[in-house]
């Protein structure tokens, strides 16, 4: 049974697709305060929030103040809009709690499962 399963993002894949991009996902941890992702930075990283919480922000241009959007908890994936398009990221994210994180890289798909791509 994949960790990865029930994760809205993925439910038109196969069990035997989810398991293959289990086995391709990095796995981090971060504490709380840490931060995860940085708003503006280009990256291709899915995150796929396995354990904790997490709070994403975006920064008001006028105040140069980071302003929260909302909170994700475990069971639910970030980082999509940059991952899905290879873009710069649209705001940060910050762990709440002690978080545990599987990271689905843009380029390891492209060099170890090129077909998963179009279905993502």
């Amino acid at each position: 049974m994949s960790v990865l399963q029930d994760f809205r993002l993925l439910e038109n894949l196969s069990a035997q697709q989810i398991t293959a991009i289990e086995t391709i996902c990095r796995v981090d941890n971060y504490t709380a305060g840490d931060l995860i992702l940085r708003e503006g930075e280009l990256s291709a990283e899915l995150y796929f929030l396995i354990a904790g919480s997490v709070t994403v922000y975006q920064t008001d241009l006028e105040t140069r103040t980071q302003n929260q959007v909302k909170e994700i908890s475990a069971g639910q994936a970030f980082g999509e809009i940059a991952f899905l398009n290879n873009a710069r990221r649209s705001s940060s994210v910050r762990a709440n709690a002690p978080s545990k994180v599987y990271i689905l890289d843009r380029q390891t798909i492209i060099d170890h499962l090129p077909d998963y791509l179009e279905i993502l």
